[in-house]
């Protein structure tokens, strides 16, 4: 369990550091393991480092600051604690600023819109934009499991670093780098002498903006136009001609045992994406992506991916996305195929702001790779289609108060009955006496081999201006259909994260958990340095 908070005077800093241009609105068109994307008319004025804000209720709060930007588009991580999820189609606000030739527009406060250097020592302003200008992350992350009995304690380590840099030595050339360390207390001796053997690194690449359209990546990179593709390690080609953006991918992808390099794994595909928007924002994105995947020299898989997003309808968002293989293997002999491998499809409707309807529908089978997993294949009799259907409503019936509800029902061809999921949370902002926000989750759950509940409530507060407290509690109780076997565990949780020094942030996160079998205690701590 890890908790991220970003202060509140750093918040309002960086709302500040924005306000200087006009608003632009963009909205997200993809979410991954680590970044959200967003896509706007254009990105003209935005930088690295820079926030965009969601409203939430009655106010504008930072939601994503900005990792990776391109001419339309950008990518970044999730900042601050939110009422719900991020979703594809939901839209935020940024605050480019003014081109250099145009006299700024002053804040109320004072400030005046800067260019940052974000270096080690701190924030300054940087007078050449030609400079070298970085931004990241580095953190270290402990998590220790005590539980009762003798010889059951464990511990684990985990390292990331997540950074940006501009104008690295050269102008317009930037490098990307994100990966992590990951080991047991037991294994240091060995990490110590080969530390490499548990490291991952999922991005390492340089990218050099040859002009106002086209960009060119090499190293480790997860385009997000191909984002199903995973990650590549080769080259990288995306060009704009007018609405149409082009791209090419020429490379490898990384070992299947230690993501490392392999030469034996080559791919090459590419895509293009078409743009159609008015003056209001109204219009739609499509994209298809070809990508061809080999294991030695021999195809191991071939396949088209289509996405397609709009937002003709009044307040609706619309987004498509799928699968489609065009090869397979039968009888030991290769051949061309046309099978539908995914569909994805989501709607979200916001009638008023108070109030938000989405549902989606999600069709897959497993992804085969002909070749990689040939002894694998060799026993698969079946891949059955798994169907799974999501809605969700959330509204704010008063001005402190979120309510929303939510389903799933998901099945297979195997399975005696659907998996159902139905949930309801209650956000209560600012309690009476006490001033704390307050979050009530619960969730029932049926299936083909279990049935039972889960529900948690949470008590939450900024203690100081520079600090963040919770205490909580929740519930799992479990009933297993074929033994009648029964499952409960209680947990009591808590969290205190707070600043050292100017960019330190360190998260103290506590959890005991009591069963029948025994009790546990479980202890995360997690520093991290932001520059």
């Amino acid at each position: 369990m890890r908790v991220s908070i970003l202060l509140p005077f750093l918040m309002l800093s960086l709302y500040a550091q924005h306000k200087g241009g006009a608003a632009v609105e963009g909205k997200i068109t993809f979410i991954s393991s680590q970044n959200f994307y967003v896509q706007f008319e254009s990105t003209e004025g935005l930088q690295t480092g820079d926030t965009l804000y969601v409203v939430e209720k009655t106010d504008t709060l930072p939601g994503i600051i900005i990792r990776y930007l391109s001419t339309r588009s950008l990518a970044g991580e999730k900042v601050g604690k939110h009422d719900a999820p991020f979703t594809v189609g939901q839209k935020f606000i940024a605050f480019p600023r003014a081109k250099a030739e145009e006299k700024p527009v002053e804040p109320t406060s004072g400030l005046k819109p800067r260019t940052f250097l974000r270096g080690a020592t701190g924030t300054k302003e940087s007078a050449h934009p030609d400079e070298m200008k970085w931004q990241g992350r580095v953190s270290l992350l402990s998590a220790s499991d005590f539980t009762s009995g003798a010889g059951n304690e464990s511990q684990r380590w985990r390292g990331s670093v997540n950074l940006t840099a501009d104008n690295f030595f050269v102008p317009k050339l930037s490098l990307t780098n994100y990966m992590l360390l990951s080991f047991s207390g037991s294994e240091w001796k060995t990490v110590k002498k080969s530390p490499f053997n548990n490291a991952r690194v999922y991005d390492l690449a340089l990218s050099y903006r040859i002009d106002s359209v086209s960009t060119i990546w090499g190293g480790r990179h997860l385009n997000y136009r191909m984002a199903n593709a995973g990650t590549v390690d080769g080259l990288q080609f995306e060009t704009s001609v007018n609405s149409f953006m082009l791209g090419v991918v020429v490379g490898s992808r990384p070992s299947i045992t230690d993501n490392g390099v392999d030469l034996n794994l080559l791919q090459v595909g590419g895509y293009a994406a078409r743009i159609d928007r008015n003056s209001d924002g109204v219009g739609m994105e499509n994209t298809l992506a070809f990508l061809n995947q080999t294991y030695k020299s021999k195809t191991d898989r071939r396949f088209l991916y289509l996405q397609h997003s709009n937002n003709f309808l009044t307040k609706t968002d619309i987004f498509v996305s799928s699968e489609v293989d065009l090869y397979k293997v039968e009888s030991g002999t290769g051949k061309s195929a046309l099978d539908l491998t995914s569909v994805y499809s989501s709607v979200r409707y916001t009638p008023i702001r108070e109030l938000s309807l989405s549902l989606s529908y999600d069709a897959r089978r497993n992804v085969v790779y002909y070749e990689t997993y040939k002894t694998y294949l060799d026993s698969l009799f079946s891949n059955d289609l798994l169907k799974g259907l999501r809605w969700n409503v959330t509204c704010q019936p008063f001005g402190r108060v979120s309510i929303g509800l939510n389903g799933s029902l998901q099945s297979q061809m195997k399975d005696s009955r659907p998996s159902q999921n139905y949930g309801m949370f209650a956000y209560f902002s600012g309690l009476p006496w006490i001033g704390t926000d307050a979050t009530l989750n619960a969730t029932t759950l049926t299936g083909s081999y279990l049935k039972g509940m889960t529900g948690s409530l949470e008590l939450s507060k900024n203690v100081l201006e520079d600090m963040y407290a919770s205490i909580g509690y929740r519930t799992f109780q479990y009933e297993y259909s074929s033994s009648g076997t029964k499952y409960v565990q209680n947990v009591l949780f808590g969290n205190v994260s707070f600043a050292l020094l100017h960019s330190v942030m360190l998260s103290l996160n506590y959890e005991g958990v009591y069963e029948k079998s025994g009790n546990g205690n479980r202890l995360y701590i997690d520093l991290t340095k932001r520059f």
